[in-house]
């Protein structure tokens, strides 16, 4: 496997870890979802998917994807896949596994793959920011946030949603508070 930098420079994506009581003011246009997610909490680690209901999720429909974090061994296995996500990868990624889509797989299995795992093991929110690539080209940028849902103090899912922002913004320019702790 390549060292984590070289890998990191080659997908152009970055993943934060947040801590599970951060100011859900600090997370700008998911500001809402975050504190949703705190709020089905109820005094436990990580709240469940069947804590939601579809209605919910309405703001961020088409945006969302869903994946399992499977063990034994370890996998990241979207079960959904929102619209706009299948528009904006030009592919739709439910139930597939995480790179399997990529053009280099195993450069996201190996930083997105770390971080899922870290995620899975020691519950965090996730903020991530990256391009998305057409034919080697950057067209697209995204932020997105990661939530982890699961019982026992074990993430056995993800919730996450994604919106677009401009090429030329980061996540310290937009999220100037955010409470990334350190990036995968």
């Amino acid at each position: 496997m390549l060292p984590t930098e070289k890998v990191r420079e080659q997908i152009d994506w970055r993943y934060g870890r947040c801590p599970l009581d951060a100011n859900p003011e600090d997370f700008g246009p998911f500001r809402d979802l975050v504190l949703l997610w705190q709020s089905k909490r109820q005094g436990r680690l990580l709240p469940t998917r069947a804590d939601f209901q579809v209605a919910d999720f309405k703001p961020w429909l088409g945006r969302i994807a869903i994946a399992n974090l499977e063990t034994d061994p370890f996998n990241v296995r979207f079960v959904l896949w929102g619209s706009d996500l299948a528009t904006w990868w030009d592919a739709d990624y439910t139930n597939k596994c995480l790179g399997d889509l990529a053009t280099r797989p195993e450069l996201f299995k190996e930083i997105e793959g770390r971080y899922f795992f870290g995620m899975q093991k020691d519950p965090f929110i996730g903020l991530v920011e990256g391009q998305l690539e057409q034919q080697y080209q950057r067209y697209r940028k995204l932020m997105g946030v990661d939530l982890p849902l699961g019982t026992n103090g074990t993430a056995e899912k993800v919730l996450m949603v994604h919106q677009e922002i401009h090429h030329t913004e980061s996540l310290e320019e937009l999220l100037p508070e955010n409470p990334v702790q350190h990036y995968y």
